[in-house]
């Protein structure tokens, strides 16, 4: 090597050296694993550089020679590995599709089979099987980005850019190792500004995106009452809202109801789909059913595929008939998943609807009966029992998933407790009174 090539080379680790200490940096302010991540994937991509251009052997030159070439081989697949990795993480979109993950999945197993080329006896062949492998990635990984980009995931336009540079500099690398461009001061200038312009954009684009993930999760821990993705109530907000209600429903001698909707089929969606698409879902099936009810209950989120709407005056049995039919007609309408991609799909939510009454009492040892005719003032086993709304709270909602669950049994998909027979019955068929 020259000493302008060694200078040009030294530059550029030393590029890579600034990003590793800053992803470790950043990994003990953040508390997060992107910063590790980062680094084992710049240590990586170091010693790809480091030996390819020869300065790995030109500052180390008792190094045998078989290790030198072992290194040059593996190294730049490994390196392509840990990048399409990160790429598969990093782009997630909210219309992120099937095809992009699928992609770099098949990318990722390209990656791996160019380490054979390790296992090829002549060197010269061996790495120019490998260059030519890891170059199309490159190529690829690039082309996916963009599919992103275009997709409306704003943080990958960068992240196109990225990895561009990513394919010119990849190839030049490898020329350098061929000796191609060996001569060739210009050329290997542009494949060094190609790496540091990878690797500063790359990482500078997984910054903003993590910083942007650390600002949803600071908001979520300042307002956790709120479900992020669907703004409705969750968690111990629900729980809360519910024992509030029931206690003042109780104190008014109101008729109360919770309704659970139950999504049985999202584990196949993540499964098939991934989280992108039950996001998809989730939020659609939320704006429907605050659509469906109105102002007149509210609404949460109890985990990843259950909905609780809270109905805290009951004025006539037959609305619950009402709000339930309509809540199962709205939620069954299919889902229209990535529309705007090359691969659209049709879902259609395997639901089920459960009601459960809490009629009003004023005797909690009396079991669930109707209101008392005349109002009174509260007595102790009134207190006793508004006290105890906490743990009633929890058994109604209980009540409603399981009604839920045995609502797959009827057409309408919405079952409701008899009130003559006290079994569970599809709502159009059942005694409200």
């Amino acid at each position: 090597m020259t000493i302008a090539e060694i200078a040009l080379w030294s530059a550029s680790l030393g590029v890579f050296l600034v990003c590793l200490v800053a992803g470790l940096v950043h990994a003990l302010l953040t508390r997060t694993t992107t910063g590790v991540q980062a680094g084992v994937f710049i240590s990586i991509a170091g010693l790809f550089v480091a030996t390819c251009s020869g300065l790995l052997l030109t500052f180390l030159p008792g190094l045998p020679l078989k290790t030198v070439q072992l290194l040059t081989l593996v190294t730049g697949p490994i390196a392509a590995c840990a990048g399409t990795w990160g790429l598969m993480q990093f782009l997630r979109a909210h219309q992120h599709d099937q095809f992009v993950q699928r992609g770099l999945t098949v990318i990722g197993i390209a990656s791996a089979a160019a380490l054979l080329g390790s296992l090829w006896p002549n060197y010269p062949q061996a790495l120019g099987w490998t260059a030519l492998v890891v170059s199309l990635c490159s190529l690829a990984s690039f082309w996916l980005a963009l599919r992103s980009a275009l997709l409306g995931d704003r943080f990958a336009w960068p992240m196109a850019g990225a990895t561009a540079a990513m394919a010119f500099g990849v190839a030049g690398v490898y020329a350098t190792a061929l000796r191609v461009i060996d001569n060739n001061l210009a050329l290997q200038a542009v494949s060094a500004i190609c790496v540091v312009g990878y690797l500063v954009g790359c990482l500078v684009t997984v910054w903003r995106r993590n910083n942007e993930f650390l600002r949803m999760r600071r908001a979520m821990s300042m307002h956790r009452e709120k479900d992020l993705l669907t703004q409705l109530w969750t968690g111990a907000a629900l729980i809360k809202l519910v024992e509030q209600t029931i206690a003042r429903a109780r104190r008014n001698r109101q008729e109360t109801a919770i309704v659970c909707i139950e999504i049985f089929n999202a584990p196949q969606l993540r499964q098939e789909l991934g989280n992108n698409a039950l996001e998809q879902v989730i939020y659609g099936i939320a704006a429907r059913i605050r659509q469906s009810v109105g102002a007149s209950a509210e609404v949460g989120r109890y985990d990843d595929t259950s909905f609780v709407v809270i109905v805290e005056s009951v004025k006539r049995p037959s609305m619950l008939r009402t709000m339930g039919l309509r809540l199962a007609v709205a939620v069954r309408k299919p889902f229209m998943l990535n529309p705007y991609s090359t691969s659209p799909r049709e879902f259609k939510a395997d639901m089920g609807v459960g009601i459960a009454r809490l009629p009003a009492t004023r005797d909690p040892r009396a079991g669930w009966t109707t209101r008392s005719s005349r109002a009174s003032k509260p007595s102790s086993a009134d207190t006793s029992f508004l006290s105890d709304s906490a743990g009633l709270s929890q058994e109604s909602m209980h009540d409603a998933a399981k009604l839920a669950k045995k609502s797959r049994a009827f057409n309408s998909r919405v079952a409701i407790m008899d009130a003559y027979s006290r079994k569970a019955m599809a709502v159009e068929e059942a005694d409200l009174a």
